[in-house]
């Protein structure tokens, strides 16, 4: 398999049988109920996000991915995306620990052994505070104790020595404060008001509904048309009173006030009338929405749109052939009257 990285960092989807395991990897236990949930995953959806690898020995070693690696493999995938990436022994053995302490369920050991395969490079040499710094693993209870037992008996090693570090014991769930149960009662006392409001509101409007009659009396017509037409801008009122053959507002006359005194004396034929209108003319957002949500209501209501087209078109056309032969006269009666001047 051609291994050549042609970019800093390229994509692809390799074959399995091309990858193989980095010996180095801090992560050696694998939840075997996790890699059988994650390879359902895969097998409805793929894998997600590509491994990072890197070109070894003409073939490319797994850099942090393992767990989806074996999940692919227990999911008969072909393939899978990698990031490749040309990579130092020490590159690889800092990604590989960055990943795996931000990862679930790492044993404290493999941590450990991660931790001790960075300190022991020659090249780059990583003191503690740096192996820190690049971890996020900052503790400030650690101190030197003598290895009393095993094969490093008698070595010094640093050791934390609070039971209860949020960073070497990050399992060990911290006491909830006055503050955290003052916070949480607070938040409950909030969702308790929301869904009782949200309950009184649904009540509320089912009553409305239910004292709604079936045939629309003029009190409820002219109450929602009176919400509706609030609601329309000064152009869109404009039409509905040149619609509905409403007096042209004066200077600095609103329409809405025009419209507003005009509704309680319309019929409630007038009204239902409006009140479609105002329907229509309050979801036209654009041109290309008015044209399609006046051929809806035109189809709802049987209303034959190519026809009226026609007879407009028609009308323009007269209007413009009226122009033109009042043009035309113009010019043949002023030509006598320059024949008698001269």
């Amino acid at each position: 398999m051609n291994t050549t990285v042609i970019n800093a960092t390229e994509y692809r989807d390799v074959p399995l049988a091309a990858l193989f395991e980095s010996i180095t990897n801090p992560r050696h236990h694998f939840d075997e109920a996790f890699l059988k949930g994650l390879a359902a995953s895969i097998r409805a959806n793929g894998v997600l996000s590509p491994l990072l690898v890197r070109p070894k020995n003409e073939r490319l070693e797994i850099v942090f991915g393992a767990q989806r690696y074996r999940a692919a493999q227990i999911a008969d995938a072909a393939t899978v995306p990698v990031s490749i990436r040309e990579m130092t022994d020490a590159q690889v053995l800092e990604a590989q620990l960055v990943e795996n302490l931000q990862r679930r369920d790492v044993h404290p050991m493999e941590e450990a052994q991660g931790l001790r395969a960075l300190l022991d490079l020659e090249v780059p040499k990583y003191s503690i505070e740096q192996i820190a710094a690049k971890t996020g693993k900052t503790c400030k209870y650690t101190t030197e104790a003598i290895v009393a037992d095993g094969t490093d008996k008698g070595e010094i090693r640093k050791v934390c020595a609070n039971p209860d570090c949020p960073v070497h014991h990050p399992k060990k769930r911290q006491r909830r404060t006055n503050t955290d149960a003052a916070m949480k009662a607070a938040q409950e006392k909030q969702r308790r008001e929301e869904a009782q409001a949200q309950a009184n509101g649904l009540r509320v409007l089912r009553a409305v509904g239910d004292a709604v009659p079936v045939r629309l009396m003029k009190r409820d017509l002219l109450f929602v048309v009176s919400r509706l037409s609030a609601m329309l801008d000064e152009r869109k009122l404009a039409v509905l009173i040149r619609l509905h053959g409403v007096r042209k507002p004066k200077d600095r006359e609103a329409p809405a006030k025009l419209l507003a005194a005009f509704l309680p004396k319309a019929e409630e034929s007038k009204l239902g009338r409006i009140l479609v209108e105002s329907v229509i003319l309050l979801t036209m957002h654009n041109q290309a929405d008015a044209a399609k949500i006046l051929r809806d209501a035109a189809h709802v209501y049987k209303v034959d749109v190519d026809a009226i087209s026609a007879t407009v078109k028609q009308e323009f056309a007269a209007k413009e052939r009226g122009k033109a032969s009042k043009k035309a006269a113009s010019r043949s009666a002023s030509k006598p009257a320059k024949k008698a001047a001269a």
